[in-house]
């Protein structure tokens, strides 16, 4: 039986207050998320060979309240995300990140993406990489500039932008 590739969309939507999840993808299997508005942690699982496309969405947090395993994670594939915001996540711990990218995964673009008001734990980050990635690449625009910003970081040790 042959694998067959395939795309899905997904544009326009608003998940609320949902912490399952919106898509999981294994196989040949490329998303697209198109601006959409998504409440809650574990988003996006990618574990294809394919592309996790994130364009113009924003990825919401339940704040203080309660902590998200990561908004998006790729073990597999590529992720390119452009002029979208993480905000108000709270992780604590191994593996609690924003956006984790880590098993086979070849090269990354995050372009014009806005982390703010997140609440970074001991050994959390906004973007996790552990895998050995050819190439990442974290950039802005000159129309519209990326803003990495935590909230109540006062420990050193307590969460990184990058790791």
């Amino acid at each position: 039986m042959d694998v067959v590739d395939s795309v899905v969309q997904i544009r326009n939507i608003e998940m609320i207050k949902w912490k399952g999840g919106i898509i999981k993808s294994d196989g040949k299997t490329s998303i697209i998320l198109n601006d959409c508005i998504l409440n809650g942690g574990c988003t996006a699982v990618c574990n294809s060979p394919e592309k996790l496309d994130v364009l113009y969405c924003e990825f919401i947090g339940n704040g203080d309240n309660n902590f998200i395993e990561r908004f998006n994670s790729i073990t597999h594939g590529f992720i390119e995300a452009f002029n979208s915001k993480f905000t108000q996540g709270s992780f604590n711990g191994q593996e609690k990140r924003c956006n984790v990218i880590s098993g086979e995964n070849t090269q990354s673009i995050i372009e014009s993406c806005q982390f703010r008001e997140n609440k970074f734990g001991l050994n959390s980050t906004a973007i996790s990489i552990s895998s050995q990635i050819s190439l990442i690449t974290i950039r802005s625009t000159a129309i519209l500039r990326s803003k990495l910003s935590g909230q109540g970081i006062v420990d050193a040790r307590k969460g990184h932008f990058f790791r």
